[in-house]
């Protein structure tokens, strides 16, 4: 799930707690500006609020910030500030309009207590995954609640992985892994023997497994149709065995 890039990415949390100061992207734009000058791939991650956090209006800037110093690599996390964080209020379609509004890399800031959430948003098309770790959640530390513990970050990894993997591209092809179902479909057989032209007929040809014929929708324009020769039983239909023009329209 990491992206290519030549140096390791700057993430920038621009929602802070009321402990240390109320988070804000745009305060952290100079910070910014200056690592992209650096040559650095810098992300913000940030709560879209505009009470609190960043509204729609402050990503723009801060995404035209960033490309003002022709940095090209940017990612934008969507995260609500809530720990943990109600499912009802996860809003992941806001993933899909990050990326297709601001042309950038688009991920997740993940605050719900297991990895259901963040799976889903791998296979919505999320490419970055950022989640709160802890060895024990025992500890009691403050994050501790809705922390994952190492074996739940070995779920994720692979969950997210899997879920990567089975995105692909719209295809209604048949799938290589699907050809040995290929006997199981139905599909135009002779079951009997037949001569030059004879006629095909309900008595000579039978809709049966396995789906090397004909597609079975053909059958009312086979029958009542010719061979063009001697064809015995058993072999699966198709165009060839059809006297030109002699078959029903």
């Amino acid at each position: 799930m990491r992206l290519a890039c030549e140096t390791d990415p700057n993430i920038i949390r621009a929602d802070a707690s009321a402990r240390i100061g109320d988070g804000h992207v745009v305060r952290c734009l100079a910070l910014g500006r200056e690592l992209a000058a650096r040559g650095h791939r810098t992300a913000f991650a940030s709560h879209e609020h505009t009470l609190k956090m960043a509204d729609h209006g402050e990503i723009t800037e801060a995404v035209a910030a960033a490309r003002a110093l022709e940095n090209t690599q940017i990612a934008l996390l969507h995260c609500i500030s809530a720990y943990p964080e109600p499912l009802e209020e996860c809003n992941r379609a806001t993933i899909d309009d990050l990326a297709g509004s601001f042309d950038v890399v688009a991920g997740l800031s993940d605050h719900t207590l297991d990895t259901t959430v963040a799976i889903g948003a791998v296979a919505r098309g999320a490419s970055i995954i950022e989640k709160h770790f802890t060895l024990r959640r025992s500890d009691g530390s403050p994050d501790s609640g809705f922390s994952l513990e190492p074996r739940e970050l070995d779920e994720l990894v692979q969950g997210c992985q899997s879920a990567w993997n089975a995105i692909g591209v719209a295809s209604y092809a048949r799938q290589a892994s699907e050809q040995d179902s290929v006997v199981f479909r139905r599909s135009l057989y002779l079951v009997r023997d037949i001569k030059p032209e004879e006629n095909f007929s309900s008595k000579n040809v039978r809709s049966i497994r396995p789906g090397y014929g004909l597609a079975t929708k053909h059958l009312a324009r086979v029958i009542g149709s010719t061979a063009t020769h001697d064809f015995t039983r058993g072999t699966p239909r198709d165009w060839s065995m059809i006297s030109p023009g002699s078959e029903s329209q």
